[in-house]
């Protein structure tokens, strides 16, 4: 499916809702609470991932760095929780 219409209609609709690209992991993150630390160059918060295996959003239970770097699209998450 990677680099079909369906995909790109699918990242489109996932980046309305605020969901971001991490190119290293290649999964879909969203911040589900405002970051603990936030600097430029990395953001540490416990965010939800989205399952594209079962279609639907995992909460993570650990508190993660996320480097700037590896989310596609922009150098801020941007977007409310």
């Amino acid at each position: 499916m990677e680099g079909t219409k369906a995909q790109y209609l699918a990242a489109k609709a996932l980046k309305k809702q605020s969901w971001r690209f991490h190119t290293k992991y290649y999964m879909w993150f969203q911040r589900h609470e405002e970051p603990k630390i936030i600097n430029d160059d990395y953001e540490q918060t416990q965010p939800a991932h989205y399952d594209v295996v079962e279609f639907f959003q995992r909460l993570n239970t650990d508190t993660l760095f996320f480097v700037f770097y590896y989310m596609e699209g922009t150098k801020f998450w941007g977007g409310g929780l």
